[in-house]
């Protein structure tokens, strides 16, 4: 999937609460940027802080519902969730696993848990629903910054 992610504490037309909900909208626009042409803008929100696990923080576990427009255009496309774990400025995963979204037109929970499994590995594990869908043990990750990034895919199998 692709679209240009915008928003920010002052610029809202793409974040929005409504009803207390946060809100993702995408905007069907073709914008250039940084060489790559985009032909959406869509909303994304960083967390203000970075997430990691530590000796003093050995575990940490984020929770969130979701729920996706299944219409053309948006991602995934094909009722599919993809967990993704990258390494900071790189464009290819360096995992990747595909997970089926049982009810694409229901709130769905997503849930990451880190933890601390020696001097310096992670194990991560993605779960959908409350079912644990994916662990990975990722070398050399005890004491790194993790990003919690939310954002509205555009483009995918259905785009």
């Amino acid at each position: 999937g692709s679209a240009l992610m915008v928003g920010n504490s002052s610029y809202h037309e793409n974040i929005y609460l409504d009803d207390s909900v946060l809100t993702l909208k995408a905007i069907r626009k073709t914008v250039k940027s940084e060489n790559i042409t985009f032909n959406y803008l869509s909303g994304a929100i960083h967390a203000k802080n970075y997430l990691g696990v530590t000796d003093q923080y050995p575990s940490c576990v984020i929770c969130g519902d979701f729920i996706g427009p299944m219409i053309p255009g948006a991602w995934p496309g094909d009722k599919n969730n993809n967990f993704n774990i990258f390494i900071q400025n790189k464009y290819t995963p360096i995992y990747w696993d595909k997970i089926p979204i049982t009810c694409p037109n229901d709130w769905n929970t997503y849930c990451i848990s880190m933890k601390k499994t020696n001097k310096t590995d992670v194990k991560i594990t993605f779960s959908l629903n409350n079912e644990h869908n994916i662990t990975h043990t990722v070398s050399g990750y005890v004491g790194e910054q993790f990003y919690l990034i939310i954002n509205l895919e555009m483009e995918g199998d259905s785009g």
